[in-house]
């Protein structure tokens, strides 16, 4: 599972760097059909945000990119279900609904969380490789 700002910085080889070098591996690995890695649609609407702020540049668009994402192997969208949405319901430490949905994403799905955000990482409500 990927938070945002992973898969984006993975998107853009200039932002590789700002991977960890566990983070950059799992990418690499997915990228070679080696692992799976989901998105959760969350991240999706979170980087369509994102680039209609002017801070990211998305061609042709988000919906594009998402599409771009789910067709490669080894990388998959994870939808806003039912489960997720239970989820959700019960996590009460932020207001942020995007990180609650990709992080009620990769508990229902019992994965581990790619991201650096060091209020999750601190949370312990996932595992999180970083």
């Amino acid at each position: 599972m990927t938070d945002t700002h992973a898969l984006l910085w993975y998107g853009s080889e200039k932002d590789h760097k700002k991977l960890s070098r566990n983070a950059l591996r799992a990418f690499q690995a997915a990228s070679r059909s080696e692992a799976l890695i989901w998105a959760p649609s969350m991240v999706v609407w979170e980087a369509g945000l994102i680039s209609r702020a002017g801070h990211l540049k998305v061609k042709p668009s988000v919906l594009q990119w998402a599409f771009a994402i789910d067709r490669q192997p080894g990388f998959a969208l994870a939808s806003l279900d039912a489960d997720v949405v239970d989820v959700v319901l019960n996590i009460q430490l932020t207001a942020d609904i995007f990180d609650l949905a990709i992080i009620a994403t990769a508990r229902a799905k019992d994965l581990p969380l790619i991201t650096k955000d060091a209020w999750i990482v601190d949370s312990g409500l996932v595992p999180v490789v970083w």
